[in-house]
């Protein structure tokens, strides 16, 4: 069966084992063949290690479906099951035993990174895309939540990340594929958080009570302000919209996110050219060497200057570099913000092969190892990172 089909057939009603996935998925996702050799810890996972546990969670999610405990639309279904597969994607990187215990820390968001270009192959729904990467790089926030009773604005927050039901049904499926002492616990939590999102969700009503306030700048802004925690609730963000609709909040810093040869020089001419742009290759040609690595700290020092004196104006102004790293990002979000700017940032992804083919055909190629190394080190941005997140997929803006 083709792998389009194999696919389209997850959908319906195809129920396949770790292992009939690994003969179609195996070539995309070779660390799913290492996860018979992949141990667990036997006070969490006692079945064994992490090709039992994934099998198991299959199994179980299975029983979901044929049980009628939850009827997902075929879209959905197939998005459970490829996150199921994928969800301890990452434990062949990061497990390790410490203090005699086997542990496998930020397995969850190592392996949101390690989907990012990998799972484009399938030619998904972008909808969909979005969905799995957010599913296995979160899959075990929801209960620390209750655990560690967080306030409301971290469950609205991680809302917006993925649809609640389908996380709590890969939890349940995620508890029940395991041997482990804590399962009546743990599902105690899951139920709190569904129950409690929902309740959040419905006191905000943001998506009726938020339209109302008119543009989709404001509509944006009142969900990155709950999704901070910056306002307890839609009644507060009327204030807020009015104090950052005064002139001196009406400019935009913009963040490009995305390795070289995806596109950002491209999509900055088609869509960015009204802003003031602060390039960080521009400034190195302007040192005496666009391809000269070694000045990186003297170029990162005038870049930031050059970005507060741009905000100290008001001016709408453009970062164009790779900012694939959140700490990164964060920083120079966070000093905009100070600003008083209005946050923007677009992710731009493709398909490995094109990024390499098109950065071939820059004037200025960068090397293949390092478009390598950016790629395992890309760390993919959340929705709440800036006031307007979007994503470019294939050179598509993505405005769900």
């Amino acid at each position: 069966m083709k792998l389009e089909n194999w696919l389209d057939s997850l959908k319906y009603d195809l129920e396949p084992t770790l292992d009939e996935a690994i003969i179609h998925l195996g070539d995309l996702f070779p660390l799913l063949r290492e996860f018979k050799n992949t141990i667990q810890d036997p006070i969490w996972h006692a079945e064994g290690d992490v090709h039992i546990h994934t099998n198991m969670v299959l199994d179980e999610l299975y029983k979901v479906f044929r049980n009628k405990e939850f009827e997902p639309d075929p879209d959905q279904r197939q998005i459970l099951i490829l996150a199921a597969i994928l969800h301890d994607i990452a434990k062949p990187l990061v497990t390790k035993e410490v203090d005699g215990r086997i542990k496998a820390s930020r397995h969850e968001v190592v392996g949101r990174d390690y989907l990012v270009y990998r799972l484009l192959e399938l030619e998904l729904p972008f909808s969909s895309y979005k969905q799995i990467i957010n599913l296995v790089g979160y899959h075990q926030r929801p209960k620390l939540l209750v655990i560690k009773n967080e306030p409301d604005y971290k469950y609205y927050a991680l809302s917006t990340y993925f649809d609640p039901t389908l996380m709590y049904w890969l939890e349940i499926a995620d508890l029940r594929g395991r041997t482990c002492d804590d399962k009546e616990e743990t599902i105690m939590y899951l139920d709190e958080y569904l129950s409690k999102t929902k309740e959040i969700l419905d006191t905000h009503k943001l998506e009726s009570s938020i339209t109302r306030f008119g543009t989709n700048k404001e509509y944006r802004w009142s969900k990155y302000l709950l999704a901070t925690g910056q306002v307890n609730s839609v009644t507060e963000v009327p204030q807020k919209i009015f104090e950052r609709n005064t002139d001196e909040h009406s400019f935009t810093f913009t963040l490009l996110c995305g390795v070289p040869g995806v596109g950002k020089s491209t999509f900055i001419k088609k869509y960015l050219s009204g802003s003031e742009i602060i390039s960080m290759d521009e400034i190195r040609a302007e040192l005496g060497d666009r391809r000269d690595q070694s000045k990186n700290k003297k170029v990162a020092l005038i870049a930031k200057e050059r970005l507060k004196e741009a905000l100290r104006k008001k001016k709408n102004v453009l970062w164009d570099a790779t900012s694939i790293r959140k700490e990164h990002r964060e920083q120079l979000l966070s000093l905009a913000e100070a600003y008083g700017a209005y946050t923007s940032l677009f992710v731009l992804l493709d398909k490995e092969k094109n990024i390499r083919a098109k950065n071939k055909d820059r004037e200025f190629a960068v090397p293949d190892e390092v478009i390598t190394r950016m790629i395992e080190n890309f760390q993919y941005p959340s929705p709440d990172e800036a006031v307007q997140v979007l994503y470019i997929n294939m050179g598509t803006i993505d405005d769900e």
